[in-house]
Order: structure tokens, then C-alpha cells, then sequence
């Protein structure tokens, strides 16, 4: 699991009484103790002031979990996609705390893309599942998808396929020649996959060449990113708050399995 958050050492915020600014806590790189806002603090000075005045220290992120179950514990927590991964890293510092982990249970998530993205999205055979892989995953398959094909997938396989078969016939004469000639193969075929990676970023960054392709790249980064997954460009509140009726085709397929990524589309 890759972490959502980056772990810091404090992961507290300092908030000055006086301009009411949240400032970063971090070690002092010279001398023992801490660097808040430029001024420094010694270990315990910084102590006796979190249990005289807590209400000026702020948890970031990774701390926020900690304090909100210390103050109102729930049994289980419904968590954003990007919520459900930093949450999962606070399981040691749960069991360390003593305190429970609540369950964690994935909210049910909606991505709508703008009727001109449905648009693009119709124009093409694609298979939409195919959106939020990693973006350089993605890239390939575009490319693979639109662009002539040349057949290169193929001739890898088959080298990798013919390859293994004479390293095989090799083990079997236990022949010295191995593990050098692997280490060879092994180069070969990342020289391969360099110079193809090289070929498609020339044929990306080409005015007029698969216009389709980076039209598509930008709409998944805005509609279906897996490094940053977000689901705050609309909240259900902003509806009700403005007394604006939720869609209707939001309101059908709400109904499904908990924690599931439904893929609708604005009515063009």
C-alpha cells in the first residue's frame, strides 16, 4: 500500500496566540530541540507548553485520526478514498495509543464527468476501467490503442518467451554461461522498453499527433486520478444547501455495493 500521507517527526502544528498562524514544528537541524516559525524550543519547554495550553497545538493529518477518536470514538468511520488509505497508517499509532481503531468502511464515491468529456469519452471504444490506471500504464495503452499497430508488445513476448527456453536449455548443461548471459538479456530487454518509452513521449509531445490521446490523459487526471483520488469537486451538501435537486440520475444508482466507484455521466 503506498502511504497517502508523509509521516513527519512531530506531526503537530503550533498555532501562535498572538497573529493566530498554524506554523510546522520541526527538529532543530543544529542543535537539540525544535524550530517553530523560526524560533527555537527546547524539548521541554515545548512539552510543558502542549499540557498548559493544548488548545495551541494542531494535529496534522496523520495525528487528526488520534484526537478526533479520543474526543468523540466512533465504532466505525466512513472514509473518501484518500481517507481510507492515511487512516490505515494510523494503525500502529492506534495500538500504541491504546485505543481502538474504528471500522473502516469505504464511502461510496461518484465520478461525473462534464458533458464534453462524456463526449469523448462515447467517441472511443475504450474500455472504461482502463481510466484509472497509473498515468504512465495509461499512456501506454492509449498509445497502443490509437496508434498504428506495430506489434512491438508481441515481439517482446516472443523474445522473452525465446529467451527463457535457451536459459532453461542452459540450466539444464550447467553451464557457466548463465548468469551472464541473463544479466545480458535482462539489459537487452530494459534498453527495449527505454527506447519504446522514449518513442511514445515523442509522439505525446508532437503538435497535431494523437490529439485524442492527450485529450483523454487530461480527463483522467481530472476525473480519474489514483495518485490524488479526490470527491470534492460537488458534496451532496452544496444541493441541499442551495436547495437545488440532486440529479436523478445520481439519486438511481446510489443504491449499490457500500464503498463502490460509480462512473456516471452529465446529460449532454
Amino acid at each position: 500500500m503506498k502511504p497517502e500521507a508523509h509521516v513527519r517527526n512531530p506531526n503537530l502544528f503550533f498555532i501562535n496566540p498572538d497573529t493566530g498562524t498554524r506554523n510546522r514544528i520541526d527538529r532543530d537541524p543544529e542543535s537539540p530541540g525544535f524550530l517553530v516559525d523560526g524560533i527555537h524550543w527546547t524539548q521541554a519547554a515545548l512539552q510543558e507548553s502542549l499540557i498548559t495550553f493544548p488548545e495551541r497545538f494542531s494535529p496534522n493529518v496523520l495525528m487528526r485520526p488520534l484526537y478526533q477518536e479520543t474526543i468523540l470514538p466512533n465504532l466505525a468511520y466512513i472514509a473518501g478514498p484518500s481517507e481510507y488509505v492515511y487512516w490505515q497508517q494510523t494503525a500502529r499509532a492506534f495500538n500504541l495509543a491504546e485505543m481502538m481503531l474504528p471500522a473502516l468502511i469505504k464511502r461510496t464515491s461518484f465520478v461525473i464527468p462534464d458533458a464534453k468529456t462524456s463526449l469523448l469519452l462515447a467517441s472511443t471504444d475504450l474500455e472504461l476501467s482502463q481510466l484509472w490506471l497509473e498515468e504512465n500504464k495509461l499512456q501506454s495503452y492509449l498509445l497502443n490503442h490509437f496508434m498504428h499497430d506495430d506489434g512491438f508488445p508481441q515481439l517482446v513476448k516472443s523474445y522473452e518467451s525465446l529467451v527463457n527456453q535457451l536459459h532453461a536449455l542452459l540450466h539444464a548443461w550447467k553451464s557457466p554461461a548463465l548468469k551472464e548471459l541473463k544479466g545480458l538479456s535482462d539489459n537487452y530487454l530494459k534498453g527495449l522498453q527505454k527506447a519504446r518509452k522514449t518513442y511514445e513521449s515523442q509522439v505525446i509531445e508532437q503538435p497535431g499527433q494523437l490529439l485524442e490521446v492527450r485529450r483523454l490523459l487530461k480527463a483522467a487526471q481530472r476525473y480519474f486520478s489514483t495518485a490524488h483520488p479526490q470527491e470534492r469537486t460537488v458534496h451532496t451538501a452544496a444541493f441541499l444547501l442551495t436547495g437545488t435537486e440532486i440529479p436523478d440520475y445520481l439519486v438511481s444508482s446510489f443504491i449499490g455495493e457500500q464503498g463502490s466507484m460509480h462512473l456516471l455521466f452529465e446529460a449532454t
